[in-house]
């Protein structure tokens, strides 16, 4: 990744391979920065059963989904690269654009964290990952406030 470059406008160009390597390593050698990390680990193994099928969107490298036990996995992302590299972890990845994907209710499990802050329609967004949840299925996301 190029230092000068905002960290919110990464999604939108191609991510390289020593790129998600140097995302996903963030996570384990940083870990005492991340403490959000940490607290949205705990909200997902809270209500997540292992039986249900979950999807993280975006899944970037995967690394919150290869932290809690769950059978049915699906990764959502716009980069290639990280789909690829999810793959290796047994989650199934799907391909597309947030802003105009067409989810199927299939999962009852959908989450979604840092990422709405970076789009200028999260309500859009949000609207389009509640398709995507089964009857009963929780949407768990979190929102940045300037206020």
């Amino acid at each position: 990744m190029k230092i000068n470059e905002s960290y919110s406008n990464l999604w939108k160009k191609e991510f390289y391979k020593s790129d998600v390597v140097s995302y996903d390593l963030k996570w384990f050698n940083k870990f005492n920065k991340n403490v959000k990390h940490y607290e949205f680990l705990n909200i997902v193994k809270k209500y997540l059963d292992t039986n249900m099928s979950w999807l993280d969107s975006p899944v970037g490298s995967g690394r919150f989904m290869r932290e809690v036990n769950c059978i049915n996995k699906f990764g959502f992302d716009y980069s290639h690269e990280f789909l690829d590299f999810i793959k290796n972890y047994g989650i199934k990845p799907i391909h597309g654009d947030i802003n105009n994907y067409k989810f199927d209710a299939n999962y009852d499990f959908v989450t979604c964290f840092n990422m709405l802050f970076a789009f200028s329609n999260p309500l859009d967004i949000i609207s389009n990952l509640s398709n995507a949840c089964k009857d009963n299925g929780y949407l768990i996301f979190d929102l940045n406030n300037d206020d």
